[in-house]
């Protein structure tokens, strides 16, 4: 609930420095107030709401993996040890650094997938 009143709040901000400048732009021509300020304002709030979204994914890191579960705290730990097996093979410069046990963790992770999926069918 909170995540959408920042939202809410921060794309009204947003909204406003980016739909206003335009829309007073339009006060200043000779052009009727309300279908053209009103067309001015808009887009400026829309990428107002799509800005204020994507900074709040970005600093509180919406996650798409629920730990709560086994599966999930397993594939949390998965995808953990991948990222440092991919941070090791940036670190050393070398792209083939840990494949073969990269190729296993997702081998491994896939299959219990599929057991899980088809025990559940």
């Amino acid at each position: 609930m909170w995540k959408f009143l920042l939202i809410a709040s921060l794309g009204t901000f947003f909204g406003l420095l980016f739909g206003l400048p335009p829309a007073i732009a339009v006060c200043a021509t000779d052009l009727p107030w309300f279908p053209w300020g009103f067309a001015a304002a808009v887009p400026g709030l829309i990428v107002g709401d799509v800005l204020a979204w994507l900074v709040v994914r970005y600093l509180f890191g919406l996650t798409i993996l629920k730990t709560g579960t086994s599966t999930g705290r397993r594939l949390a730990g998965a995808v953990a040890d991948l990222q440092r097996l991919e941070a090791e093979r940036r670190r050393r410069s070398d792209s083939r650094y840990g494949k073969e046990a990269e190729d296993q963790i997702i081998w491994n992770e896939l299959l219990d997938l599929e057991f899980h999926d088809s025990d559940r069918n």
